[in-house]
């Protein structure tokens, strides 16, 4: 049997004034997905187990169908994994997030502005060069996305999510220990934070973003401590042969590889809203022949809510309904084996406020042996009607994979 999870981040979203009423997702014209809807089962799903903060890191582990309280370890190190960060067992791997402060060391920007691929790699380059040493390393990833590596870190420290600090002076926010023995790593993650941003703020990059108006990337911050995972396979879980994963960017890359998936790149696939969509979905297509699973996994919706875009996040459901959900049904159905497709957001992300909540998230699940809904549209509402019901842990991953 051949399946493909279709992941579209953040794509749930609460009723909006602006729209009569109706979500982003009711709002938009979806043919794609109602027609499958229409052919499948619908519900929700409960991404995030109490205790956590809603994330992609903890909300992807769960649907497909991974234990977080046993499996996860933080963030950084999956996306360390998902860009071919060498990790040893006692390294701690962090988020390193280029960011943008004002000079009252206020918060402007938790992604330098969306800093071009290209500068964000030659900016964490040159602080490998200035600051890296035995034991603490610098890797780029994608963007605004890079990993720190401290030999022998202790993860027992207390790091704010920059995206939470938006218009905050950082400075009551440095790292802190939670326990004695990990003053030591406090002490070199503060050190290097302090010592970046004089380096970025004079470094030519920065000062050619600020003469063209653009946010620079003028300072640094650490978050998601954690050590190299250890997860059994999706193919061991589940029983089929190979699996791949088609993403943008470096977190469900990392935790495809860490769960035994091959990682296919595409050009053009940039995480964000200007994404190779039809892309996507024609390397998913062609790897389907090779492969049982495909992972598919689409940033944009989630970008456009932590901008609080609301347009924009309507033009990217549109495009995943037109560019990707309805190609790849139609080449489902000419596939001589039996099929299955999953489409779901990760978690919800609300442009009112720009972040995550903990809600359900609807689901639709389609192919061979399977019931039929018969409903009409796939939203957040008409999933809650559906005969998939509320799920939690790896019961939809256990749906999805079933023979």
């Amino acid at each position: 049997m051949k399946r493909i999870l279709i992941v579209a981040d953040g794509m749930a979203d609460e009723a909006q004034p602006a729209l009569n009423g109706l979500t982003p997702l009711q709002y938009a014209h979806t043919p794609a997905m109602d027609t499958l809807a229409r052919q499948g089962v619908s519900g929700r799903l409960c991404t995030i187990p109490a205790g956590y903060a809603p994330g992609s890191e903890v909300a992807m582990l769960t649907l497909l169908g991974y234990d977080p309280d046993r499996v996860f370890e933080g963030r950084a190190v999956l996306e360390a994994a998902g860009t071919g960060v060498p990790l040893q067992p006692d390294d701690l791997a962090l988020r390193c997030n280029l960011i943008t402060l004002d000079p009252q060391r206020r918060l402007v920007s938790h992604s330098a502005g969306e800093i071009d691929p290209e500068e964000g790699r030659l900016l964490i380059r040159f602080l490998e060069q200035e600051l890296g040493q035995e034991g603490v390393h610098f890797f780029p990833g994608l963007s605004y996305r890079h990993t720190l590596l401290l030999r022998g870190g202790n993860k027992m420290i207390r790091c704010t999510p920059p995206q939470d600090l938006r218009g905050r002076c950082v400075d009551p926010y440095v790292v802190e220990a939670l326990r004695p023995e990990a003053e030591s790593t406090v002490r070199t993650l503060n050190r290097l934070i302090t010592q970046a941003e004089p380096l970025l703020r004079q470094h030519p990059i920065n000062l050619r973003r600020e003469e063209a108006g653009y946010n620079p990337a003028n300072a640094i911050w650490f978050w998601s401590p954690g050590h190299k995972p250890s997860m059994e396979t999706l193919s061991q879980r589940y029983g089929f042969t190979r699996g791949a994963v088609v993403a943008g960017v470096p977190l469900v890359k990392g935790i495809g590889a860490c769960a035994g998936l091959d990682i296919i790149e595409v050009a053009g696939a940039t995480g964000y809203r200007d994404t190779d969509y039809a892309g996507k979905a024609a390397a998913a297509i062609s790897a389907l022949r090779a492969y049982d699973f495909i992972l598919l996994h689409v940033e944009a919706p989630d970008e456009c809510s932590h901008e609080g875009d609301l347009n924009g996040k309507i033009e990217t459901i549109e495009q995943i309904d037109r560019l990707i959900v309805a190609p790849i049904a139609q080449a489902l159905e000419t596939f001589p084996d039996c099929y299955r497709v999953a489409l779901l957001p990760d978690h919800p992300s609300l442009c009112r406020t720009r972040a995550h909540t903990s809600d359900p998230v609807p689901f639709l699940l389609c192919g061979s042996q399977l019931p039929a809904d018969s409903l009409m549209q796939f939203d957040e509402k008409n999933a809650a009607l559906g005969r998939g019901g509320m799920l939690s842990g790896d019961q939809f991953s256990q749906l999805f994979f079933s023979v």
